[in-house]
């Protein structure tokens, strides 16, 4: 998992960096002409009732940023629930931690899943993972704002 001002960020600037025309439309982070937006919204947000609030504005969402809290929400609700319903079955990893410690987060990590150590990813984790600053929070769409602090709480970020 990762701290949801860093993902709505880091999902945005891709998104306003990698957009590229396309004949069915601008092929972007939400996939060719929104098709992966659309079907985030007709086959996940659809059955989370209780954000009949974010729901209400899915549709009409323009804003990279407002887009990328909302999947942002809905991938850490289900990680989340996955975790709670199958204890000591899923190994949660934060993003923070893995960059600021590659060596030790892996290796519990190959621990939980009874792999044996591996010194080739472990130095070149180490090479790549670098921490970035933590992002300050950003406007977003009110209706899907204190869905999204909601969500940072549950997952044990700070507000």
């Amino acid at each position: 998992m990762r701290n949801g001002w860093d993902t709505v960020y880091s999902i945005a600037r891709y998104a306003y960096e990698h957009s590229l025309p396309h004949v069915k439309g601008r092929a972007d982070w939400w996939g060719i002409g929104g098709r992966k937006w659309q079907l985030l919204i007709a086959q996940v947000l659809s059955t989370e009732n209780d954000l009949s609030a974010i729901r209400s504005v899915a549709d009409g969402l323009e804003r990279h940023e407002d887009k990328a809290a909302v999947e942002w929400i809905l991938t850490m609700r289900e990680g989340l629930c996955l975790v709670e319903s199958f204890p000591g079955q899923i190994y949660m990893i934060r993003y923070e931690d893995l960059v600021a410690s590659p060596k030790h987060t892996l290796h519990e990590l190959l621990e939980f899943c009874e792999l044996n150590k591996d010194d080739d990813m472990i130095t070149y984790a180490t090479k790549v993972l670098k921490p970035v600053p933590a992002r300050k929070s950003h406007d977003l769409h009110p209706n899907i704002y204190s869905a999204f602090i909601e969500t940072m709480r549950r997952a044990g970020y700070s507000i």
